[in-house]
C-alpha cells in the first residue's frame, strides 16, 4: 500500500474524528438550553419561592416539598426546589400500563441565586414527552402549558397568552 494512501486514509480518519467531536460539542451545548428552561425572576429569592408556591396551588397543583439545598452548594448560595404534583396528570401517567413516566414526577422548580439575581429553572417535560409519543406526551404537554400560568411572572406575556391559547410550541 503506497504511503501516499496511507497519509490520506489517516488524515481522513482524523478529519472524521475531530467533525464528530465538534458536532458531539454543539448538540451537548444546544441540548442543555433547549432541555433546561431558565428564567430571571423580577422578585427576590423567598419571594419567587413563595409566588412560585402559590401559583402552582391557585393552577390546581400540590406543593408536595420545598427541599433547602443552600448548604449543600459549594460556595454556599441560595437554592430551593419545589416539588409539584397534580392528581389529574399524575392519575393519568400512572393509568398507563407502561409506568417508565413515573420517573418525570414530581414536577420540580430549581429557584436559585447566581450574581445578585434570582433565577428559576426547570426541565421542558413537551420535548421530553415527545419522546414517549404516547399518552404520556399529551399529559406533559398540558403540565407544560400549566407550568407556564404558574410561571408566568417569569414570562413574556406573549409566551403566557399563547401557552393559554394552546399555541406554544
Amino acid at each position: 500500500m503506497p504511503s501516499v494512501f496511507r497519509s490520506n486514509v489517516a488524515l481522513g480518519l482524523y478529519g472524521a474524528a475531530m467533525g464528530a467531536a465538534i458536532t458531539i460539542v454543539a448538540m451537548v451545548v444546544t441540548f442543555r438550553h433547549v432541555v433546561i428552561h431558565e428564567h430571571l425572576s423580577p422578585y427576590d429569592f423567598q419571594t419567587t419561592v413563595e409566588t412560585l408556591s402559590a401559583n402552582a396551588t391557585e393552577q390546581g397543583w400540590n406543593v408536595s416539598r420545598i427541599t433547602d439545598m443552600s448548604a449543600k452548594t459549594i460556595p454556599a448560595a441560595p437554592l430551593q426546589l419545589i416539588e409539584l404534583c397534580h392528581e389529574k396528570h399524575a392519575a393519568d401517567l400512572l393509568g398507563s400500563h407502561k409506568r417508565r413516566c413515573v420517573s418525570m414526577m414530581p414536577c420540580t422548580l430549581a429557584v436559585y441565586e447566581q450574581d445578585g439575581k434570582v433565577y428559576v429553572a426547570h426541565v421542558n417535560r413537551e420535548l421530553i414527552g415527545r419522546l414517549f409519543r404516547s399518552e404520556a406526551a399529551s399529559v406533559l404537554r398540558k403540565v407544560r402549558a400549566d407550568e407556564h400560568q404558574i410561571m408566568g411572572f417569569l414570562l413574556d406575556k406573549e409566551e403566557v397568552r399563547a401557552a393559554a391559547a394552546g399555541r406554544l410550541e
